[in-house]
């Protein structure tokens, strides 16, 4: 008889139904073991190939291309850069940004009207578009030499004319100088016009 001091673990016993851990291969163990579980079809034992499927299914309504217009297929861009655009809030009186994109001066080739027209980036939603006339200015904005202001009474960004109060600023002070230099000629070509050869002005 085996009797343990204090402290010490009981070992295990041994009885008539033999060990508690038995050794050999007589676990029957989990049925198909070794099978692949996760695999493609054409990997399974299992697999029979068949015909692969060639259907070809006709559209119900064949649509013919459409040419896309943006509007100024007419016109010759005198300024086209990179700019934002702001529109002066009476009501709240302070400016609010109209958007992000290229602004464009566009010359009509058969009147030699310029319009001002800008596109926000990805979305293409018009921020301003309206005609450049005798009596329009532009004026520094806030001191700065890279923004300018001007008015408007017509403008059709909301497809509605309205007046409007304009600012736009670009990135370099060379763009701005740039950018009034051919709205002024625009201005002067509206008070007297006559034709003048179309000179494309951009700044890289």
């Amino acid at each position: 008889c085996y009797n343990p001091k204090p402290g010490q673990v009981t070992p295990p016993s041994q009885s008539s139904k033999g060990p508690i851990f038995q050794t050999g291969n007589k676990s029957p163990g989990f049925a198909r073991a070794g099978e692949v579980v996760f695999a493609s079809p054409t990997q399974r034992e299992d697999y029979i190939p068949e015909a692969e499927a060639n259907v070809h299914f006709k559209p119900l309504v064949v649509l013919p291309e459409v040419a896309v217009k943006a509007g100024e297929e007419e016109e010759k861009a005198v300024f086209s850069h990179r700019a934002k655009l702001f529109r002066f809030n009476n009501k709240v009186k302070q400016w609010e940004e109209r958007g992000v994109g290229d602004m464009k001066l566009l010359r009509n080739k058969s009147t030699n009207k310029t319009r001002v027209i800008m596109r926000q980036d990805q979305v293409l939603k018009i921020c301003c578009n309206h005609t450049i006339t005798a009596e329009m200015n532009l004026m520094p904005n806030a001191g700065s030499d890279k923004s300018w202001m001007w008015y408007t009474h017509c403008d059709f960004a909301d497809e509605v004319a309205k007046p409007e109060k304009l600012a736009v600023r670009f990135k370099h002070t060379e763009t701005a100088r740039q950018f009034k230099e051919v709205f002024d000629n625009c201005v002067g070509l509206a008070a007297h016009p006559h034709p003048q050869p179309l000179q494309a002005a951009s700044v890289e």
